[in-house]
């Protein structure tokens, strides 16, 4: 017995390495690797015990790492984790569906990270019984290959947003949520056929990158539907009267504003952002994810802007920044991203009107890994001082960008402020024009 309480439960003691095996090798487990000469540890194994006193159905193990050293040197091979101690490890047939160390262990935790695991079996479960179909993906999801090895579903990868499914509903589709499949197979085609034709520019226009440089997707979203935005169900952002009429106002300023200054420029010309990263549907639409027990980090190839989410119930920092002041946890197999403390952006100039930062901006966002090519993303963005009401969409992301009709690779620096000639050259074309119109004067 580890622990000197009397009504402790027993805690089974792996004595050797065929024990070890079995632990790991078990449909599910609790390994707790303890050391008899640490305070920290000693505390732990509490927790330990009050998991285990509430959840009998889960065997629970102990490795002494002083007296054991070989074998829990063993077990970190074995598991491919580094050896920490105290440490804890949720096991379910050779995989480690969750581990953690020092005050990461504790009673809650492990009923939270069981729960998951059983979770995720009920549901595996369903799917089998039931054959249907267009669960499959969720399945998929399941298994080892789409997990960490410590637990948790694997979103790692680089991953392209590229479609032609717009962000809302266009008005010939009013009242219409989906395509046919005669609609989507034109709309397909002609993106195909037009897909490197260059436009003429029009008079007076300079013109702008391209085709090969915007690398226009040319697929719509499997399910065929006319707008990314899926709440409302008109698909149309629910913007307040005053932020529809600055919307419309700054498209035409875009075209035949004044240009004094480098501000009346929106903030993407500055080469500063665009706003809320994730969602992007222009050229560079890709995303990188990397994780870690405690962080999930986005790298966006547009801007590349680099957003570090802590994972867990930790404060916040308080502090307001462009992309808001972010914090993850995990509903289930889906990681949910809520951020807030934006800073105000309103006398800045933005190509979306939609995307501006205010103080009152809060945007929940929501990855859930599908299957090796899929993760669906999601967001619904409320923020009372330019929407009427909360709005929500979605969109799968693929690793397979081929499937998107976009060129396949790695993401690239986005060198915006060094080869950003546009600003100066748009301010002496204005000066220029100036001085013309000034020697027309009588």
């Amino acid at each position: 017995m580890p622990s000197e309480r009397p009504d402790a439960p027993l805690l089974h003691e792996v004595p050797d390495a065929a024990a070890l095996e079995a632990v790991i090798d078990s449909p599910r487990a609790v390994l707790f690797k303890h050391s008899t000469r640490c305070g920290v540890s000693a505390y732990v194994i509490e927790e330990v015990i009050d998991f285990a006193e509430t959840h009998p159905e889960w065997p629970v193990h102990v490795l002494k790492v002083i007296e054991q050293r070989p074998l829990s040197n063993e077990a970190a091979e074995r598991l491919g984790v580094r050896h920490e101690s105290p440490q804890a490890f949720v096991l379910d047939r050779g995989r480690v569906r969750w581990h953690g160390s020092h005050n990461e262990v504790s009673a809650a935790a492990l009923q939270r990270e069981t729960g998951r695991l059983e979770m995720s079996v009920k549901t595996a479960a369903i799917v089998t019984l039931l054959g249907v179909v267009c669960l499959a993906p969720l399945a998929g999801a399941q298994s080892a290959s789409l997990r960490t090895p410590w637990g948790d579903p694997d979103l790692q990868g680089i991953w392209t947003g590229s479609t032609l499914t717009p962000l809302e509903r266009p008005a010939r589709f009013a009242g219409q949520e989906f395509l046919t499949e005669e609609e989507a197979a034109g709309l397909e085609r002609r993106a195909d056929e037009t897909r490197f034709v260059e436009r003429v520019p029009t008079a007076g226009d300079p013109g702008t990158y391209n085709q090969t440089w915007f690398d226009p997707g040319t697929r719509l979203v499997p399910d065929r539907r006319t707008a990314l935005i899926t709440d409302p169900p008109d698909g149309r952002v629910p913007y307040t009267p005053e932020m529809a009429e600055r919307g419309r106002l700054q498209a035409i300023y875009r075209v035949s504003g004044a240009r004094n200054t480098w501000v009346d420029v929106d903030t993407g010309e500055r080469c500063m952002s665009d706003g809320v990263p994730m969602f992007w549907l222009g050229y560079n639409p890709n995303h990188q994810i990397f994780q870690t027990p405690d962080h999930v980090v986005i790298v966006h190839e547009m801007f590349r802007d680099r957003r570090i989410v802590p994972l867990g119930d930790g404060p916040g920092t308080g502090i307001r920044q462009w992309n808001g002041d972010m914090r993850g946890h995990w509903e289930g197999d889906t990681l949910v991203v809520e951020s807030t403390h934006f800073i105000d952006g309103t006398a800045d100039r933005w190509a979306q009107t939609w995307r501006m930062p205010t103080h009152t901006m809060h945007l929940v966002e929501r990855f859930t890994r599908l299957d090796a090519d899929t993760l669906q993303y999601e967001f619904t963005l409320t923020d009372p001082a330019k929407f009427t009401a909360p709005w929500s969409v979605r969109i799968p992301l693929t690793t397979n960008q081929a499937s998107r009709g976009v060129t396949e690779g790695p993401l690239y620096e986005y060198a915006c402020h060094e080869g950003n000639y546009s600003i100066a050259n748009v301010l002496r074309g204005a000066r220029v024009e100036e001085l013309a119109a000034d020697d027309e004067q009588p």
